[in-house]
């Protein structure tokens, strides 16, 4: 978060004077208790954060700094630098009709691992890549924009085939090189893709 005060009003600044009925010198009044705030949690080896309308901490703050911006314009800028979210996991969800048929499908036909599964969601890791399978689709035909490379696009698209899925853009031969890209759709309906990784 950012909190600068210029020389004179500009448009920005007067929009939000206006916007939030208040002026330059509010802010800069609240910019420097909060840097004050701050460095004295800091003198104190104490942490400060931001919390959220239930009153838990929303973000840590982790320091504060001031410089000047232009030597001729000296612009008091106050930096409270935040502490990155920890993520810890990237799931991408898709809906399923029949969760049980959509977890044997992308185990079975793309090779992934079942780390999950119950009547609500469950997980399947491809390629260190976790899907979330989630109940109440509807069956219709929804792009995910999911991605699976393969080295064999038409012995993949055959595979999807062959484990209940279906085929909306059959490999398509591109002149001495062998096909790169099959158009598929899970059992459920779910659009993806299988590519092959083509030469640079």
């Amino acid at each position: 978060m950012r909190v600068g005060v210029s020389a004179c009003p500009t448009k920005p600044w007067r929009s939000r004077a206006e916007n939030a009925h208040t002026g330059k010198c509010e802010i800069l009044r609240k910019a420097i208790a909060l840097f004050d705030v701050v460095s004295a949690a800091k003198r104190k080896s104490r942490k400060i954060g931001i919390l959220n309308e239930k009153n838990k901490v929303a973000k840590k703050i982790a320091g504060i700094g001031c410089w000047e911006r232009k030597k001729d314009l000296r612009v008091p800028t106050i930096l409270v630098s935040i502490e990155k979210m920890k993520v810890e996991r990237v799931k991408y969800v898709i809906w399923a009709v029949d969760p049980r048929r959509a977890v044997q499908f992308y185990r079975d036909v793309l090779g992934g691992d079942v780390v999950k599964e119950s009547e609500v969601i469950s997980e399947v890791v491809v390629c260190g890549a976790t899907i979330g399978i989630h109940n109440g689709g509807e069956g219709k035909r929804t792009w995910t924009g999911l991605t699976f490379q393969v080295p064999d696009v038409i012995a993949g698209a055959q595979e999807v085939v062959a484990g209940g899925g279906q085929l909306s853009r059959e490999p398509q031969p591109e002149g001495d090189e062998p096909p790169h890209l099959a158009m598929c759709v899970d059992p459920e309906g779910n659009e993806f893709m299988l590519t092959r990784k083509r030469g640079s």
